[in-house]
């Protein structure tokens, strides 16, 4: 990746499939407690989504994904990565 900010070695992209319109989030780990604050503050800044799509990563199928989108009443569909034709 290069030359990056201080310790962040992950980008977590946030894609808005129906505006094309794409958030880079960048982070030095790359775990569900950054995947649920990027999700907040996306949702705080722009509302909440009826629904999700993203690839099978361990920081975005587990236990506290699953209550964010049970909790947001939300619904997370995974696809197998780098599949952008699926979405």
């Amino acid at each position: 990746m290069g030359d990056s900010f201080a310790d962040a070695k992950y980008i977590l992209a946030l894609n808005d499939h129906a505006t094309h319109f794409c958030e880079l989030v960048i982070t030095d780990t790359a775990d569900s407690n950054v995947t649920v604050e990027a999700l907040l503050a996306r949702n705080t800044r722009f509302g909440l989504t009826p629904s999700s799509v993203s690839d099978q990563g361990s920081h975005l199928k587990n236990e506290v994904m699953k209550e964010l989108s049970r909790r947001l009443r939300s619904k997370h569909r995974f696809i197998p990565a780098y599949r952008s034709w699926i979405n």
